[in-house]
C-alpha cells in the first residue's frame, strides 16, 4: 500500500477568464500562486513528517509551477518530475473557449459523460488509459505526490473510488485542494486491465 496526494493546480489565468484551457500552456494568477503556497502547508501537515517517495507532474507550466510552489512552502527538497501523459484531456475545438457559453448552448455536457469529447478532443475514457499506462510504469516506495489538472484528477480518483464510469465527470476537483488516497500496489494494474477489457 501507497500512499498517494492528488493536487490540482491553483487557479490559471484560463480559469479565471472562464475559458478551457485543456492542453494550452497557461500561467497560474497571483491567486493561483498563493494557493499552491497554502497547499504545500497542507501537504506537510498530511505527510506529518513522513518523506515524499515522489513527485509527479503535467508539464504545463500551471501544475509544474504549483508542484514547484507546493513543496518549497512544505520544505521538502526532491526534484518534480513531469510527463505529458498527466495533461490535462485535449479540449480540441474548445480550447480557448468560453466555458459559458458552451454551458448555456447545451453543448458542454458532453463532456460530463465518459466516452464524450470535445469535437477534436478526448474523453474521460481516453485520458484515463494514457495516464493510467503512465501510472503502471511508476514504482514507488512512500507517499507520492501528483500534481496535475482537473480532468486528470477527476477521472483517476473517479476509477479508484469506484464511482459509476458515467458519474465520474461530475466530481468537483477543487484548484489547489490536496486529496489523499491509500492505494494498493497492484492497483494501477488492475485499473488499466479494466480499462482494455
Amino acid at each position: 500500500m501507497n500512499r498517494w496526494i492528488f493536487l490540482r493546480h491553483g487557479e490559471s489565468e484560463a480559469n479565471r477568464a472562464r475559458v478551457f484551457s485543456g492542453h494550452h500552456d497557461v500561467a497560474l494568477t497571483h491567486r493561483g500562486r498563493e494557493q499552491a503556497s497554502r497547499a504545500g502547508l497542507e501537504i506537510q501537515t498530511l505527510l506529518s513528517g513522513t518523506p515524499l517517495n515522489a513527485v509527479w507532474s503535467s508539464d504545463l507550466q500551471r501544475a509544474q509551477e504549483t508542484a514547484d510552489r507546493a513543496l518549497q512552502a512544505a520544505e521538502i527538497n526532491i526534484p518534480v518530475r513531469t510527463h505529458p501523459g498527466f495533461r490535462e484531456r485535449h479540449l480540441g475545438e474548445w480550447q480557448g473557449q468560453s466555458i459559458d457559453v458552451l454551458k448555456a448552448s447545451g453543448e458542454r455536457d458532453i463532456l460530463h459523460t465518459w466516452t464524450g469529447s470535445a469535437p477534436g478532443g478526448e474523453s474521460l475514457a481516453a485520458l484515463s488509459l494514457r495516464a493510467t499506462e503512465l501510472l503502471v510504469t511508476i514504482r514507488v516506495d512512500g507517499p507520492v505526490l501528483l500534481v496535475g489538472h482537473g480532468g486528470l484528477i477527476r477521472a483517476l480518483l473517479g476509477l479508484l473510488d469506484d464511482t459509476p464510469l458515467e458519474q465520474i465527470g461530475q466530481l468537483n476537483i477543487p484548484n489547489a485542494v490536496p486529496i489523499e488516497r491509500t492505494i494498493a500496489d497492484d492497483r494501477w494494474h488492475k485499473i488499466l486491465s479494466a480499462l482494455t477489457r
